[in-house]
């Protein structure tokens, strides 16, 4: 067996259950390495939003490990994208983003037009006798671009699934919210000391709330259930305690009168996360204190947050989703993971994103993106400015306060998953199934179709059952 080969049956060879992730899959160069070979170059990823590129010309580059992208409108206002490289001599076109007519290498001045074929070739006739110097023969090299909910998503494999069958079944819980009528309220991108699936998986589940979060347990249970759909997956509440009840674990008995602590939760949320619920949604919500009784139920104060949110998106111009029932926002649950590397947590008004990426060929190291999308009345969107932090220790007041409680964990995180004591995650196959599940949908890209833990689709009954319940 070749040294390589080796290396890949070792690794190979441990496999990830719903109660353990091995070690390897965040330390190895090997494994980054395999990563690079058989997942970034055939997997569905997001590479940015369709309002980004809203004109003819507009574009913007992608980097994801050694390959780079530029995704464009072109002249006809298509989105396409392409390998970012020169055909002479392999200088990238293109950084960051713009508006442009023609891609122009800055080496030697070939040129290309928006919809990836040669423009020109600069002393063209000193390649009359070369072999594969015909211009089409020179187009730049597509790959595939589906788009989904207002991302835009590219993938390098020409044989890949469509996107709407990779996504399956998120669409059929996400759609209603429409969040192609959503824009980004912020964007922040930070280096982050860790593994990218250390910091994508702090996002992934509620297990760890009551530690790393202990300012939350006054007014919100952290008993979660966690789910596979598919490659991908989602946590919820248990529902083991109603909306407006402190954790169990307090030992506080859940109040007669629901309403303060609703409020307080929903509020906090919004003023400690910068997102899920927008200042629009924050004002409305006071509304519950004085027209909602106080024996009002869990339904009863669920339906009201949702008709007072409603209300206030309404009369600002920002539009509500169209046919929203109480039973579809309780089905959507709290947090879902879109393999491999995104994590949304939605609301009809308000999303909060996150996205964790390689840096550099280091497995210690990622680069981690934090953002919130919603909903505006037309024209009344900030301007998009997208932030990057080096070191985030210096930047603490450009993070929302929760994420700063995460961000804590990650480097001693990265630091202790390469001790010799340590064997591999043992993972809790209740509330963290569905980050055992995007590490089981993993290793299929890397080693090929493994037994995969999956839940039933959608329209399950016990989806039906949890609708009907509400966020109880």
């Amino acid at each position: 067996m070749h040294a390589e080969e080796s290396v890949r049956a070792r690794l190979q060879a441990h496999a990830v259950r719903d109660d353990y992730i091995p070690k390897t899959d965040y330390t190895s160069r090997e494994f980054a390495a395999l990563e690079k070979e058989r997942l970034w170059p055939r997997v569905w990823q997001v590479a940015c939003r369709v309002e980004e590129l809203a004109n003819p010309g507009d574009y913007l580059t992608y980097d994801i490990a050694d390959d780079s992208f530029i995704v464009t409108r072109t002249a006809e206002g298509e989105i396409r994208a392409f390998h970012n490289v020169c055909l002479h001599r392999g200088r990238r076109l293109a950084t960051g983003c713009g508006n442009t007519k023609l891609f122009t290498c800055r080496y030697h001045g070939w040129r290309w037009k928006t919809d990836g074929s040669l423009h020109s070739v600069v002393d063209r006739g000193d390649f009359a006798e070369c072999w594969g110097m015909k211009d089409s023969e020179l187009s730049l090299g597509e790959v595939k671009v589906g788009l989904w909910g207002g991302f835009v998503f590219v993938n390098a494999d020409p044989k890949a699934a469509p996107l709407s069958e990779f996504l399956q079944p998120v669409p059929e819980y996400f759609d209603f919210i429409e969040m192609e009528k959503m824009r980004f309220a912020w964007h922040k991108t930070m280096v982050a000391n860790c593994n990218y699936k250390v910091a994508q998986e702090a996002f992934q589940e509620g297990y760890h709330t009551a530690q790393a979060h202990p300012q939350l347990l006054p007014y919100q249970d952290d008993q979660f259930l966690g789910y596979a759909r598919g490659l991908h997956g989602n946590f919820d509440w248990s529902r083991s305690r109603p909306l407006g009840s402190p954790a169990g674990r307090t030992g506080l008995p859940v109040p007669s009168d629901l309403r303060p602590l609703a409020v307080k939760l929903l509020t906090e949320t919004s003023k400690t996360v910068w997102s899920i619920f927008s200042e629009r949604d924050r004002n409305a919500i006071q509304r519950l204190m004085t027209e909602a009784p106080q024996d009002a139920t869990p339904a009863a104060i669920f339906e009201k947050l949702q008709q007072f949110m409603r209300e206030a998106a309404e009369a600002s111009g920002a539009g509500w989703p169209k046919g929203i029932t109480p039973q579809k926002v309780a089905a959507l649950g709290t947090d879902w993971s879109i393999f491999p590397n995104i994590t949304l947590v939605p609301t009809p008004g308000c999303v909060l994103g996150y996205r964790a990426r390689p840096y550099g060929d280091d497995p210690d190291w990622s680069l981690f993106e934090s953002f919130s999308l919603e909903r505006f009345a037309p024209g009344a969107e900030p301007p998009l400015r997208k932030e990057f932090y080096e070191d985030w220790t210096q930047h603490r007041d450009a993070f929302p306060p929760v994420l700063l409680q995460d961000f804590e964990n990650f480097a001693d995180i990265q630091r202790g998953l390469k001790s010799h004591g340590f064997r591999g995650s043992r993972i809790n196959p209740v509330q963290e199934k569905q980050i055992a599940n995007i590490h089981r949908s993993l290793h299929t890209y890397l080693f090929g179709k493994q037994e995969t833990r999956v839940e039933a689709d959608s329209g399950t009954e016990r989806d039906r059952r949890r609708g009907e319940r509400m966020p109880a």
